[in-house]
């Protein structure tokens, strides 16, 4: 059996694929007592857009910087990303070194959702809302603590980032505040 529902304003389709019974089962279940019994493993199938440059992009970019955080300077290639500054999605967020930086997961996930901005002189800002928390050692010298520093630049001057589209992503930022 197929179960097939739209949400048309979302312009959403989800098709599962499956029993009637299996489809309307709870994810969790509890016994009895009130126990909660284990999660079954359940899966979907999704078709989903891949970006086929991804892999060729981050290798150019952590190159670029020596695998190495353009903030913090961590030299640990399985926590590095390569965070667009022109996000992917826009037109004009091209798969070059010149659009990325070299940042650490944490850094690349702060600064996707414009809590971290950083200017066209490679200063990095933190979003006010995050400087105004008082909470442990991550959250004061991970990402409070490099506010107002300067990132670290690509030895090659081709390779450092483009400083119409830091300007352009610098403004989201701060309009996000």
């Amino acid at each position: 059996m197929r179960l097939i529902l739209a949400e048309t304003q979302a312009l959403r389709c989800t098709v599962a694929v499956g029993s009637t019974r299996e489809l309307a089962k709870p994810a969790r279940l509890s016994d009895e007592e009130g126990l909660t019994l284990p999660t079954d493993h359940r899966y979907s199938t999704v078709e989903a857009k891949a970006r086929l440059h991804q892999a060729e992009f981050r290798e150019l970019v952590l190159g670029a910087y020596d695998r190495r955080c353009a903030i913090t300077g961590l030299p640990a290639p399985g926590l590095l990303e390569a965070a667009h500054i022109i996000p992917d999605r826009d037109e004009r967020g091209r798969p070059e070194i010149s659009n990325g930086l070299c940042l650490s997961a944490l850094h690349h996930t702060a600064y996707d959702h414009n809590l971290l901005g950083i200017d066209t002189d490679g200063k990095i800002h933190i979003a006010e809302s995050v400087l105004e928390q008082h909470d442990g050692p991550t959250l004061e010298q991970a990402i409070k603590g490099p506010h107002g520093q300067r990132i670290r630049l690509p030895r090659h001057v081709a390779d450092r980032p483009d400083q119409a589209a830091l300007e352009v992503r610098f403004g989201e930022f701060l309009e996000a505040e």
